[in-house]
């Protein structure tokens, strides 16, 4: 029974985090609460306990700290007056989002234009006029046009988004950091069981960390745009592509031995509380909101 005890005081005492509202400025504002207006979006503030009202255009999403779920801001291309908060499924030169209670509505951006590219609703000439939007879009790529007008393309969701991760590997370009850039939180962790001993290098933007067994290292990483990072030891280097998110994001830094290279394992739920928050109390360290 005591043994039970201390698992519910656990996860309670790490589940107190709040839902956060993220403004385009970049702020961070924790709420008890939401209502979404058609003019407004009213939140309870978390620190104050009183109702404020954001302009939907100052919004860039906000984050489900529990559910670990992100859900960015996008105004409806068919009427712009109308916006949505919609899950991001690919960040990239093409970013796709669903809206997933209209039939599953995807929606592609893309040089700041967003459209919609599918609904499982759609039938006839609105769904040839989804597939042709989404065709115009990947059109300076010869390869994956090609792909999609293909008689073996079907336009579903899962062949949009392989389509999309596609494009975006080939059209990747390095960009250096800008200064009015929102970042989220990335932390990377390795526990005790790695090939390993030695740190394992983690360099992003020109700057390198040193994770070690036991440890973690906290990055700031782009929301809107993913970066190239360098995962290296002694014996192995190689790149991953990462965009951070309104929420953080933790990883476990893992040796991929078909792959022969290091990779990012998503960490969330039970795993992570006993694994990242185990480490974080062993080495005593502060995350930067418990500063």
């Amino acid at each position: 029974m005591k043994y039970l005890v201390v698992i519910l005081m656990f996860f309670s005492l790490e589940s107190l985090a709040q839902d956060i509202l993220v403004l385009n400025s970049g702020e961070r504002v924790p709420f008890l609460r939401m209502q979404e207006y058609e003019d407004v979006i009213r939140i309870k503030d978390f620190e104050e306990g009183e109702l404020v009202d954001y302009q939907p255009d100052s919004v860039l999403g906000y984050a489900e700290v529990n559910s670990e779920q992100d859900y960015f801001l996008i105004f409806d291309p068919e009427d712009t007056t109308n916006y949505l908060f919609v899950e991001r499924l690919i960040v990239g030169p093409i970013t796709l989002y669903v809206y997933e209670k209209e039939g599953n509505a995807l929606f592609a951006e893309k040089n700041g234009e967003l459209k919609e590219v599918y609904n499982k609703y759609t039938k006839g000439e609105e769904a040839q006029d989804q597939f042709e939007q989404l065709l115009n879009m990947v059109s300076d790529d010869t390869k994956v046009f090609k792909a999609m007008r293909s008689a073996e393309y079907r336009h579903r969701q899962k062949n949009i988004e392989q389509l999309l991760m596609a494009y975006n590997q080939r059209n990747y370009e390095e960009n250096p950091p800008a200064e009015d850039e929102i970042l989220g939180s990335v932390y990377i962790y390795r526990t005790r069981f790695q090939k390993t001993k030695d740190p394992i290098h983690v360099t992003l933007f020109g700057e390198s960390e040193e994770v070690w067994i036991e440890d973690f290292i906290h990055l700031q990483v782009p929301v809107n745009r993913p970066v190239k990072m360098l995962l290296s030891d002694r014996y192995t280097s190689n790149e991953v592509l990462l965009a951070g998110q309104l929420g953080e994001q933790f990883y476990e830094v893992l040796y991929d031995r078909r792959r022969d290279g290091f990779i990012l394992d998503d960490k969330s739920g039970t795993e992570l509380q006993y694994e990242f928050y185990d480490i974080k109390r062993k080495v005593g360290a502060s995350l930067p909101d418990e500063e």
